[in-house]
Parts: C-alpha cells; structure tokens; sequence
C-alpha cells in the first residue's frame, strides 16, 4: 500500500497544469496626439495664443473679455473674466507683451473627457509689462518679479482645429524653468 500511494504521489507531480491566460488590456481611448513633442508643441501653441489675447484684453483696459472665450476654460475663464472686470473697474491699462520660455512637458495624457489633457511648465517674462491707471502711472509693484515659473493645463478643445484651452496656470516653485 505504501508503494502504491508513493507511485500516486510521483504521478500527480508530472500532471502539466492548464497554462494561466492573461487578458490583454485594450483602451478604446485614441492616443490625442502622437508624440510628447506632439502634445509640447500644441501646448505651446495654445498658451502662445492665450497670452497674446490676454495682453490685448488688459491694454483695452479689461474689455473684449469674448476674446478669452475662446482660449480658456473652466477656472481660467472665470479668473480672466475677475481680472477684466477688476481693470475696468479700477481704471487700468497695460502697456507691453507678456512672453514667454522653455515650455517643458509635464504630461500628456488621452483623457476621454478631455480634461487636463497636457500639462507645461513655462517661464512667464512680464519684464516689459507695464500696468497703468487712469492718471498713466504705473501700479506695479517694484517688488514684481520679472520672471516667473508656471505650471499651465490645458483642456481639449471641441472644436474643428483641434487646440487646446489654458484651464488651469499656477505659480510654480520648481526650479529649472526659468
């Protein structure tokens, strides 16, 4: 009998087991762009864009906020409509053009709902910016830093030409931007 359990023994050792399968994952989402340099240049683009209307916007003194709409999103969009409202208010005018450097890719991701899609880093350069009010003398602080490092997120845009809208632009401590 102890032969016997000993031959079972053996035997059930060299039974090969079922293979395991693994499922392979499978996203219905499309990739949005390309490549990083892809999702970077179209970033860059975008927030471009959102700069230049924003300057034209506060050297109007805060009116033709419609210009932001179609720049923006979300958060950003309430901020830019505050802003315009709050030079309006006070008077306000700037003088000069907001630019900017070293655009660096953080992330980019294919979010379905097209939310915080890509975010940069940048360095802002405001050095040439000059905030005026109603009199024409300058507001601004001889504190202001000249250059500043933010990190800027971007929506998908719904729209034919497949940009992106600025959501989100936070101040940025890291350093290497700028």
């Amino acid at each position: 009998m102890l032969a016997l359990a000993a031959c079972a023994l053996l035997l059930s050792g060299c039974a090969q087991p079922d293979p395991v399968v693994t499922p392979q994952a499978t996203s219905s989402v499309k990739p949005l762009f390309a490549s990083d340099a892809d999702a970077l240049a179209a970033a860059t683009k975008a927030y471009a864009a959102y700069l230049k209307a924003s300057d034209q916007l506060l050297q109007a003194g805060g009116s033709g906020i419609e210009r932001m709409e179609s720049l923006v999103s979300g958060q950003s969009l309430e901020d830019e409509r505050t802003s315009a409202k709050s030079f309006s208010e006070k008077g306000y005018r700037s003088e000069g053009e907001t630019s900017f450097s070293n655009p660096t890719l953080q992330q980019s991701s294919s979010s379905p709902d097209g939310i915080g899609v890509v975010t940069i880093y940048v360095c802002v350069d405001v050095s040439k910016v000059d905030v005026l009010d109603a009199t024409g003398q300058s507001v601004v602080s001889a504190a202001r830093p000249d250059r500043q490092a933010f990190e800027v997120s971007f929506d998908k845009k719904l729209n034919k030409d497949g940009g992106l809208l600025v959501s989100s632009t936070d101040a940025w401590s890291g350093a290497g931007v700028c």
